[in-house]
């Protein structure tokens, strides 16, 4: 069982927020009471969930926002000072960069 008193007036930091998954945790931390502020680049696909649930609207904050941009995202925490960091983000890898680390990486390490 979900105790709702433990989140209520928690500030959360989500990162991900614009995506599938980061949606519907938004709207659920939100209805459990928690001052949620998103941290993600626009949605990912139109529609989007985030569009048609308007869960830009359950937000406490949201920043548009690479997580890959490590300056910009430690002060929006910091700025933040959330109680709460919740990950929903993902990262792109393209295959070359994938195949590229193992074809590189020493056969010696192994050992």
């Amino acid at each position: 069982m979900i105790d709702s008193s433990f989140w209520k007036g928690r500030k959360v930091f989500m990162t991900g927020y614009t995506g599938f998954k980061g949606s519907w945790l938004s709207l659920w931390l939100n209805h459990l009471g928690a001052e949620v502020t998103g941290y993600a680049l626009s949605p990912p696909t139109v529609p989007s969930i985030f569009d048609v649930a308007e869960v830009g609207q359950s937000l406490q904050n949201h920043i548009n926002g690479d997580i890959r941009d490590l300056v910009a995202i430690t002060k929006s925490i910091q700025d933040v000072e959330p109680a709460v960091l919740a990950p929903a983000a993902s990262v792109k890898l393209k295959a070359a960069v994938i195949s590229i680390a193992f074809v590189d990486f020493p056969s010696a390490a192994i050992y």
